[in-house]
């Protein structure tokens, strides 16, 4: 592996506001990373894109936490990556998506992934306790 620029390189360089040796920068820690924590929304960030074009892109495994309260198309955005398994972890008799425009929810666009996959015959694993809920 490559190493990490030194961390006063990267003081002085953030300093100038060089805003191209900063993405590059972040390009290069994310590529380094063993585990990369996003948000849904995060997820399609440029800097995806510009790994999945330098074909450093090696997502292997994408788990959604609160699958059942995300529309299906900010679920979809971090499959586009290729990633070889997609675990989603949510409860179906929580709140759904929040989606306000009438139109969209004739469309369906407060479904979840979870719930078409579900709905699909896809497997669901059910906890038999509750942890959160203890003390």
């Amino acid at each position: 592996r490559q190493e990490i620029p030194r961390l006063d390189l990267v003081i002085k360089h953030m300093q100038t506001g060089d805003r191209r040796y900063v993405m590059d920068l972040e390009l290069e820690l994310v590529e380094h990373a063993e585990i990369i924590f996003t948000t849904l929304s995060s997820s399609g960030r440029n800097i995806f894109g510009r790994m999945k074009d330098r074909k450093y892109m090696r997502i292997h495994t994408v788990l959604i936490d609160e699958a059942c309260q995300a529309c299906e198309v900010a679920a979809l955005q971090p499959l586009m990556y290729g990633c070889k398994k997609c675990v989603l972890v949510g409860d179906p008799q929580q709140l759904p998506a929040t989606v306000l425009s009438m139109r969209a929810k004739a469309r369906l666009m407060e479904r979840s992934l979870f719930e078409r996959l579900q709905q699909g015959g896809c497997p669901v694993h059910m906890l038999m306790v509750q942890y959160r809920m203890h003390p």
